[in-house]
């Protein structure tokens, strides 16, 4: 049971883990401080993938009194970048795209491409 005399603290930041094939994944880790034990959890993202809800949502469970890790699970396909987005909108005003309409524009610099690839592991 809680009591207002007891110690409160979290811990909260971004590592880089160590895959068994030496890939470098990074995951947002967040945990209570002080005497445990805690129970642990992952927090898996969904499919447009790691954003700050996850981050905000892993440390809420910390808060709660749970050791959680989110990982970005699509590490593999690297960071966007602002010039990303920048370039699709530059197109979407210009005279070029005067019949672009109804159309999903994944700008996720080359994720969803790179989800679809076999990894080097199935080949």
């Amino acid at each position: 049971m809680y009591q207002t005399n007891m110690y409160e603290g979290l811990l909260a930041e971004t590592v880089s883990i160590n895959s068994a094939n030496g890939d470098v994944i990074n995951a947002y880790f967040a945990r209570p401080l002080g005497p445990g034990p805690y129970p642990a959890m992952v927090l898996a993202h969904h499919m447009p993938g790691w954003d700050q809800w996850y981050r905000e949502t892993t440390l809420k469970f910390a808060h709660h009194r749970y050791v959680t890790i989110s990982p970005n699970l699509y590490f593999r396909s690297g960071h966007g970048t602002p010039e990303d987005v920048a370039g699709v909108v530059a197109f979407l005003a210009s005279d070029d795209a005067a019949y672009v309409n109804g159309e999903l524009l994944f700008i996720d610099g080359g994720g969803t491409f790179a989800w679809d690839k076999p990894s080097d592991a199935n080949r």
